[in-house]
C-alpha cells in the first residue's frame, strides 16, 4: 500500500499532510476516491485543500463513489462544493447522474431520495436509463422510489431484463405498468433462453397467453439449452403434433450433443402412458409456479 493510500486508510491526519505535500495531483485525486469510500470527510476536506485538487465535472467520481458506499454526509459536502444551480446546471446535472448511478447500482435509495430533492434540469427527469440500472441490479428498493418518480412511458425492455435476471419479485412490481401483450412475450422469451426457471414460471402465471405464443418452439429451445425444468414447465402448453416432428428431424439430435438427456425427456413425456390430467399435476406440483398449469 503507497504511504498517501496508507495515510488515508489509517485516517492519520499528520502523515496525510506530509504526503500530500509531495504527491502529485494524480495521486491526490485518487486519495479523494479512497476517502470517499471509506466515509472520511475530514481527510476529503484535507485532500481537497491541496492546490489543483479540484471539485468540478472532471472529478465527480468521489461523490459517485460515496454515494455508492451510502455516505450520504459526505454527498452532501460534495454537492454543497457545486456553484450554484442558476449559473452551472450542466455541472448539476452531471453530479446527479454519476451519483445516482451509482446509488442505484448498490440500491441505496436513500442517496437517491437526497439527490432526488435537488434541482434538476428537465431532462435529467428522463429515468429510463436509472430504471434499467435498477432492474438489471436487482435494486429492488430504488426501483420502486423510481417508479414513484417517474413520469415518462416505460421502456418496453424493462420485463425482458428482469425476466433474463430473474428478478421475479422486480418483474412483479413492473406489472402494473405493462397492460400490453408483446413486452411479456419478448420477457418470455428472455426467460427461457436464459434458463430463468423462476421467471419462467412467474410470467405463465401472470398471463394466458393463447396464440400470442409458440410454445412449441419455446420448447425447442429449451430442449437445446439443456434445460430440463424449464422443459417440464413447458412441455402442458405445447402443441404435441409439432413436438413429434421436431422430435422425428434427426439433424436436431446430433445437434443436442451432451444435452441429449433432455431430448429424450421430452421424448419420454410425449410417449407417458399417464394421462394428460396427471402428468399436468406431477409437473405443476415439481415446479416454483403459485397456481397448477394451464391446459
Amino acid at each position: 500500500m503507497k504511504p498517501l493510500t496508507k495515510a488515508v486508510c489509517a485516517r492519520d491526519k499528520i502523515a496525510l499532510e506530509r504526503e500530500l505535500a509531495r504527491a502529485q495531483i494524480k495521486q491526490a485525486q485518487a486519495s479523494l476516491v479512497e476517502a470517499s469510500r471509506l466515509g472520511y470527510r475530514d481527510i476529503a476536506e484535507i485532500i481537497l485543500k491541496k492546490e489543483g485538487v479540484l471539485f468540478s465535472h472532471h472529478n465527480f467520481k468521489a461523490m459517485a463513489v460515496a454515494a455508492g458506499e451510502g455516505h450520504k454526509d459526505l454527498v452532501s459536502f460534495y454537492w454543497d462544493l457545486l456553484p450554484p444551480f442558476d449559473k452551472a446546471q450542466h455541472m448539476h446535472q452531471a453530479a446527479f447522474l454519476q451519483a445516482s448511478a451509482m446509488a442505484v447500482q448498490k440500491n441505496k435509495r436513500d442517496i437517491l431520495e437526497y439527490l432526488f430533492e435537488k434541482p434538476l434540469p428537465p431532462q435529467t427527469m428522463k429515468l429510463n436509463g436509472l430504471l434499467n440500472g435498477a432492474v438489471m441490479c436487482g435494486a429492488g428498493e430504488c426501483l420502486t422510489f423510481l417508479l414513484s418518480k417517474n413520469t415518462q412511458p416505460l421502456d418496453k425492455n424493462l420485463l425482458s431484463v428482469c425476466a433474463s435476471e430473474g428478478h421475479v419479485k422486480l418483474m412483479k412490481d413492473l406489472f402494473p405498468f405493462f397492460k400490453t401483450m408483446p413486452p411479456y412475450v419478448e420477457a418470455l422469451n428472455h426467460a427461457v433462453s436464459s434458463g430463468k426457471l423462476n421467471t419462467v414460471a412467474c410470467l405463465l402465471d401472470e398471463k394466458d397467453y393463447g396464440g400470442h405464443v409458440n410454445f412449441s418452439l419455446l420448447l425447442e429451445r429449451a430442449v437445446a439449452a439443456k434445460n430440463k425444468e424449464i422443459v417440464a414447465l413447458l412441455f402442458p402448453y405445447a402443441d404435441r403434433k409439432r413436438l413429434t416432428d421436431f422430435l422425428d428431424r434427426s439433424h436436431v439430435f446430433a445437434r443436442m450433443n451432451e444435452g441429449s438427456e433432455n431430448f429424450l425427456y421430452l421424448q419420454h413425456l410425449l410417449q407417458s402412458t399417464e394421462s394428460r390430467e396427471n402428468l399436468l399435476e406431477n409437473i405443476s406440483s415439481s415446479q416454483p409456479s403459485t397456481r397448477k398449469l394451464k391446459m
